[in-house]
């Protein structure tokens, strides 16, 4: 079966944020999440055991970057990487590239944002946009 759209992340952060992200996405419509952690030894096994109860986790080890002929040193090119890993495994239409630290508004759903695009579009990058920090004294 072909999934209409993944979400697929690069990431190194605490479980907390890896698990709020993971219901977040699914409360999107994601009916497959994939999480790359890029600096797996930091988890522990209960970690890795109760994310993967939320989320598909492939673990970026030495392993998996030599069959992939080395790490990238930059994050941009470890995500392009992994995307293109996640296009090659995994059977959807779109792969919803997003860091674990954005969290996307879309009212009308992922799904009814891509039926409404174009047949001929490949790629569609929304704005983010991040949130003002202020302090009140």
């Amino acid at each position: 079966m072909t999934l209409k759209w993944v979400s697929v992340t690069t990431v190194h952060a605490p479980v907390w944020l890896i698990r709020l992200h993971a219901s977040y996405m699914r409360q999107m419509g994601a009916r497959d999440i994939i999480y790359f952690l890029d600096q797996p030894d930091a988890y522990s096994e209960d970690d890795l055991a109760g994310l993967s109860a939320l989320a598909t986790i492939i673990k970026c080890d030495a392993a998996y970057w030599m069959e992939r002929a080395g790490r990238p040193k930059k994050v941009p090119l470890r995500q392009l990487k992994n995307v293109a890993f996640a296009r090659k495994t995994i059977a959807a239409e779109w792969f919803f590239h997003i860091d674990i630290d954005e969290f996307p508004y879309i009212p009308q759903g992922v799904d009814s944002l891509i039926d409404s695009m174009a047949a001929e579009f490949a790629k569609y990058t929304l704005q983010m946009v991040s949130a003002l920090w202020c302090t009140v004294i």
